[in-house]
């Protein structure tokens, strides 16, 4: 009988089998932030008292989702028409997601309250909204367009924007800032109407087809925005309900702009900018009349007898005064003076009879009035804090004849400014308007109740010293007590006049001291002046008929034949002689500063023409002669090496060239296979292993034909280093040693060495190989015709058939390379076919012209020769620096997918923290994959929704910890930046929303046909995600017909938690060895 039981012996009825359940391939959907019912459920048996809910991934398995309303379960009953048992809105992230069913067996200890009960699958489950953890920002005034991304977005959805109360919620904040934005195709917004005025601000979305009419219809966060300050301007928060307004920033102040820190920030003192709307400190420089002191690093006054008119960080005051003596700080002629006059018959008073003073009044309201010392407290506050006074300015407070009321602590004072300096006046007008005014009380740290209630603009008026007096060249006059008894005078005790000082006394500056008596000779004979009022020692002299003895022992009288007043003629003659060793030193001075000039004209020739002639070993090992050469020199080098940096290489190079030349390169070399199975020249092993190691492996190891399809590691021995490279012997220009990168290579018309360099340096290149390497780059060809030609003389001949003829050598090597601007994100495991087939599908896609086209691809862009031939360690600091500042410039990224499932991307450490910069700086970033001829991509997911699915969500898995190198110190280097400045998780969740987001859109758009490429070639590259967006359905059968058809069963759970809060510098890397 058993032996009849097999699979066709079960021939007799037994009775029937009743299976009772949901049918398991059904679709629902609800709206993000809208109430959620589910209906027409279908299946057999169902009845009232049957329960759902929805999961992540499996039924029976995984725990409710957080954001389901109520208990997070619905009851029927009908057992068609399921509703939660609560009002509350669906709030789960926006994703496909499993609708589980369970009916309650009492008899069984099933209660379906939990969610283990849940065993049955009842189909998928669509949560259709935005993903919601966008952040946007937007500048004051600007036009801003932002575009949203989530599941099931339809044109015509709508945005409204509620004030940021710090969460994440669109339902506690009953206020309205804005909207409704209705959405344009796809999933762009014009959000300009909301960059009127500074804000933070989440978007709130409503989906087409609801009212979107009340508050309370915009349940789903969308994105965050926030409108800050343009750099140059300040935040002036307004009263009376009003909103805050962008202001520009004030002469002699720096604003950064944003939004918290749009603050007025002062220049230091003596300092100014040349124009208001200043961004940064690095502006501020000194006021007219200093020059700026290296060893002081600020800004002193120019010395006396010189003067400087405009502002700038000049080291020295350029201008000199007709005259020998200047003021204080003098910023032009006006300024100067003449110091050695008061030795004439008709003395100088040594100062000014009148100066000129600017003045402005304000009326303040202080609540934190007090006593004296808390008025020189706000006096100091003032001067030092608010308008950082220079000796030029000056201030008085004095109380108003209105009182406020004692208990509130507040009364009205009122400030006169006054000022010395003309252009004192506009920087002092703006710092008193009452906006700049408030936000520099309010951002100090002082506690001062402070605001401006009315303000009196700057008036001019002079003020007259009395007779015998003046006001002191070398301080500012703002006041009649600054008046001094002039040179000659003394303030007598009595009268409180200036009298002239007596004879044989003198007073050689201004100030009320006494006079000085004239000296006595050793012989005890008091000297005497001429008259009164003298003004310097040189007027004291001997009395009538005498002349002090050179020996200074006696008096004697003067020879006959010479006057007898004031000493003998002859002792005039030092003076003289004096001069004219004044008058020769300074034109030695003239002489050597022009002579100055000219040498540094001359080195600025000599460098400019080396970087013309692309000479960089001259360039770089030139000898500076000063420091002002040295400056210059270090100038000219940074941005050759920006330039040399930043230069990619052009993808119609890679296409047509790269591609049939590569091959021949590697197909010319010898490879061995090393222990790991690895294929690999010569160089290679060494890389690996050591010079001496690498090369008695080489020698151990048998030979092995040449890689057909060679990865991008083996192939870098062989073109991007080592003695048969591109590179190899042509100058670099970042560093003007010996061997460069590819793109500079590519971009290069260097001479070969000489003869006698050569002979020197074994390694260099001579002219034969030189003309070898302008042959594998395209510029020197050899025909079939050519070969045993005795005009060729065994060398390499010009293909005159060819595009590339001997007149374009010299400008050939520039086609091949330009400035960068693609970013390529790969693993140098990749293979040459798969990348070089990605980028052509994604050129065609996209109807890009390839010659328009300049990537910064690292394997050509860095320099192997310093990386891995010569090992030149690098720094996090260094790699940060690099990648940051490259991606940035570059502006658009590609990341090169090998495949979906099992990708080699997600497992390296550059290729994951490329695209995690990338996200949080809002560089855009497009997917390229070779769809069409490899497998892992679209198609090897299109099994079973479960398997999809499962795949999807492990495609998009990421563990940085575990992310490898090719260089194990990389490694290394970038995870110690990560816990420097974030965490392995905040770099996980944001790459894999990243991941997530561009996987979905590529598997929605790796399905559509791509017959029909769009009519232009329109930069920037229309977004494969645009497409998957659209065919994300709404409607209930559609939506898996489309996943049918684009073989993406699309899961997805997001964490709620908040988006990753490391916030990359203005750093970058090399993006070596992924």
């Amino acid at each position: 009988m058993g032996d009849g039981c097999g699979v066709g012996g079960f021939v007799a009825t037994a009775g029937s089998l009743d299976i009772t359940g949901p049918s398991g391939r059904q679709e629902v959907q609800c709206f993000r932030g809208q109430a959620c019912s589910i209906r027409n459920l279908t299946g057999y048996g169902l009845k009232a008292g049957d329960r759902v809910t929805v999961v992540a991934q499996r039924c029976g398995s995984d725990e409710f989702m957080e954001g389901l309303p109520g208990t997070s379960i619905a009851d029927t009953s009908n057992g068609v028409d399921y509703d939660f048992n609560d009002s509350a809105l669906l709030q789960i992230p926006a994703g496909l997601f499993r609708l589980c069913w369970c009916r309650p067996e009492t008899s069984q200890g099933i209660s379906c309250n939990q969610s283990g009960d849940f065993f049955a699958s009842a189909g998928l489950f669509a949560a259709n909204g935005p993903l919601g953890y966008a952040a946007f920002t937007c500048i004051v005034n600007d036009p801003c367009n932002k575009k949203i991304y989530g599941v099931g977005l339809a044109t015509g959805d709508k945005l409204i924007a509620v004030p940021d109360l710090g969460d994440d919620s669109c339902l506690r904040n009953s206020s309205t800032l804005s909207g409704p934005y209705g959405g344009l195709a796809g999933g762009q917004y014009n959000l300009t109407r909301l960059t009127l005025s500074p804000l933070e601000a989440i978007l709130c979305w409503c989906p087409v087809g609801e009212p979107c009419v009340h508050r309370s219809s915009f349940g789903a966060m969308a994105a965050r925005l926030r409108v800050e300050c343009w750099p140059g301007s300040f935040r002036s928060r307004s009263t009376d309900d009003m909103p805050d307004v962008c202001s520009t920033c004030p002469l002699g102040s720096f604003c950064p702009g944003g939004y918290v820190d749009a603050k007025v920030y002062r220049c230091p003192p003596s300092m100014t900018t040349h124009h208001s709307g200043a961004n940064s400190s690095e502006e501020c420089v000194c006021q007219p009349g200093y020059l700026f002191d290296r060893s002081l690093g600020g800004c002193k006054a120019c010395p006396s007898g010189k003067f400087k008119s405009l502002a700038g960080n000049d080291e020295r005051c350029e201008g000199i005064c007709p005259q020998d003596a200047s003021r204080h700080a003098a910023t032009g002629e006006e300024d100067c003076y003449c110091s050695a006059c008061a030795e004439s018959d008709n003395e100088s008073l040594g100062g000014d009879l009148q100066a000129v003073v600017y003045t402005a009044s304000a009326k303040l309201k202080w609540s934190e009035a007090g006593g004296d010392s808390d008025t020189q407290r706000l006096s100091s506050f003032l001067r030092e804090v608010i308008f950082g006074f220079s000796e030029y300015d000056k201030i008085e407070l004095e109380q108003s004849g209105k009182q406020g009321r004692r208990l509130q602590q507040q009364q009205e004072i009122l400030m006169h400014v006054h000022t010395g300096r003309k252009d004192r006046v506009n920087d002092l007008q703006q710092l008193l308007h009452p906006n700049v005014f408030s936000i520099l009380v309010n951002e100090s740290s002082a506690n001062f109740g402070l605001e401006i209630d009315m303000i009196r603009n700057f008036t001019q008026h002079t003020l007259k010293c009395e007779a015998n007096r003046v006001f002191p060249r070398n301080h500012p006059a703002l006041s009649l007590d600054e008046c001094k008894c002039a040179k000659g005078y003394q303030l007598e005790s009595t009268s409180l006049q200036c009298r002239p000082c007596a004879a044989g006394k003198y007073k050689e500056a201004v100030g009320d001291d006494l006079c000085r008596d004239c000296s006595i000779t050793p012989s005890g004979i008091q000297l005497t002046t001429r008259n009164e009022g003298q003004t310097s020692q040189a007027a004291c002299r001997c009395p009538a008929g005498y002349e002090i003895d050179p020996r200074g022992t006696k008096l004697c009288r003067c020879p006959v034949g010479l006057i007898e007043w004031g000493g003998c003629q002859w002792a005039h003659i030092p003076i003289g002689c004096g001069f004219l060793a004044l008058t020769a030193l300074t034109v030695l001075m003239c002489v050597v500063r022009r002579a100055r000039a000219r040498a540094f004209h001359v080195f600025q020739q000599r460098l400019e023409s080396f970087r013309k002639d692309e000479n960089w070993e001259r360039l770089h090992k030139t000898k500076a002669g000063n420091k002002t050469e040295a400056a210059f020199q270090e100038r000219i080098i940074e941005e050759v090496r920006q330039e040399s940096m930043l230069r990619g290489v052009k993808m119609s190079y890679i296409l047509d060239v790269f591609d049939e030349e590569s091959q021949l390169e590697v197909d010319r070399h010898e490879w061995r296979l090393f222990s790991d199975g690895r294929v690999m020249v010569k160089e290679g092993f060494i890389n690996r292993c050591g010079n001496e190691a690498g090369c008695a492996l080489w020698e151990a190891s048998d030979p092995i034909r040449a890689p057909e399809n060679p990865d991008f590691e083996q192939m870098a021995p062989v073109i991007a280093y080592g003695d048969n490279a591109l590179g190899k012997g042509l100058i670099c220009p970042r560093d003007g040693e010996y061997d460069c990168s590819l793109t500079d290579a590519l971009s290069m018309n260097q001479a070969p060495p000489k003869e006698s360099e050569a002979s020197s340096m074994t390694h260099r290149l001579t002219t034969a190989n030189f003309d070898v390497i302008r042959q594998r780059i395209g510029v020197l060809r050899p025909t079939a015709a050519s070969e045993g030609s005795e005009a060729c003389d065994n060398a390499p001949c010009i293909n005159t058939t060819s595009t590339t003829t001997n007149s374009t050598v010299r400008s050939l090597g520039k086609q091949r390379s330009g400035k960068a601007n693609r970013f390529l994100s790969w693993a140098w495991r990749y293979k040459k076919n798969m990348v070089l087939q990605a980028l052509r599908q994604h050129a065609r896609k996209t109807n890009l012209n390839p010659e328009d086209i300049c990537i910064w691809w690292c394997w050509f862009c860095n320099n192997q020769f310093r990386l891995l031939q010569e090992k030149v360690a690098r720094s996090p600091a260094e790699l940060q620096e690099v990648f940051g500042d490259t991606l940035k410039s570059v502006g658009r990224m590609w990341m090169c997918l090998d495949r979906i499932k099992d990708s080699l991307y997600t497992t390296r450490i550059w290729c994951v923290f490329e695209l995690y910069i990338a996200t949080t700086t809002d560089v855009p970033c497009d997917v390229i994959m070779d769809t069409e001829s490899h497998e892992g991509t679209v198609g090897e997911i299109q099994k079973n929704v479960d398997d999809s699915i499962l795949g999807l969500v492990k495609a998009c898995s990421v563990d940085v910890a575990k992310a490898e190198a090719s260089q194990p110190e990389d490694a290394v280097a970038i995870k110690k930046l990560i816990q420097e400045n974030s965490s392995f998780t905040n770099v996980n969740r944001t790459v894999e929303r990243q991941l997530w987001t561009m996987v979905i859109s590529q598997a929605a758009h790796g399905a559509e046909d791509c017959s029909e490429p769009a009519s232009a070639a329109i930069e920037p590259e229309e977004t494969p995600s645009d497409e998957g967006n659209k065919n994300l359905s709404r409607g209930t059968s559609g939506l898996f017909r489309t996943f049918k058809r684009s073989g993406s069963k699309l899961l997805g759970s997001f964490s709620r938690s908040g988006s990753s809060s490391l916030e990359p510098t203005a750093t970058s890397h090399s993006s070596q060895g992924a």
